[in-house]
């Protein structure tokens, strides 16, 4: 499970529901709670924004199991927004505004951390962040001290990406062109 603390702010959940072998789940990541040792005073724009906004993911995939949950939370400080701004810093024209980050993860009943059943590819659905330039949009994955870079599909407002991992990712207005 996502930490409050890890992220500066309280994640949000939904169960997922499957339907003739289809799993589907909708998120709301709204009206963010920040954790209680955060100082909203001391954050970046970036996040200062992304704790503003809302934002619904609607997730589907043919390889996530029945009876878990997909959890999301808003990464606004700590040790993996550090990390991230360090990574994505040559990609964005200023890392303190350019950047929306979210853990994104899989939970079973148990509360555990799980993949995709065979690394299948997982369809991820949200909003352009307010302020982004929909040519510029790139979405990476935090890989330890790297980037993966994966190509979104930006349309009508709406960022859709494949993936096949659950990790954090990061939606990035880049200083040149993006998808």
């Amino acid at each position: 499970k996502i930490i409050a603390e890890e992220i500066g702010a309280k994640p949000e959940n939904a169960m997922v529901s499957v339907s003739n072998g289809v799993a589907k789940a909708e998120v709301a990541v709204k009206d963010t709670e920040v954790a209680d040792d955060v100082d909203v005073s001391k954050l970046d724009e970036a996040a200062k924004n992304c704790a503003d906004e809302s934002y619904t993911f609607s997730v589907e995939s043919t390889a996530i199991p029945a009876n878990t949950t997909i959890e999301i939370g808003k990464v606004l400080t700590g040790n993996i927004y550090e990390d991230v701004k360090k990574v994505i810093k040559d990609v964005v024209a200023d890392v303190k505004k350019d950047i929306r980050v979210f853990e994104i993860n899989l939970l079973d009943t148990n509360n555990d951390k799980i993949q995709p059943i065979n690394d299948g590819d997982v369809s991820i659905t949200t909003e352009v962040p307010d302020g982004f330039d929909p040519a510029k949009i790139i979405v990476y994955r935090l890989d330890g001290a790297n980037k993966i870079k994966i190509i979104p599909t930006v349309k009508n407002g709406k960022i859709t990406f494949t993936t096949n991992h659950f990790s954090t990712y990061i939606i990035a207005q880049t200083a040149g062109k993006g998808q």
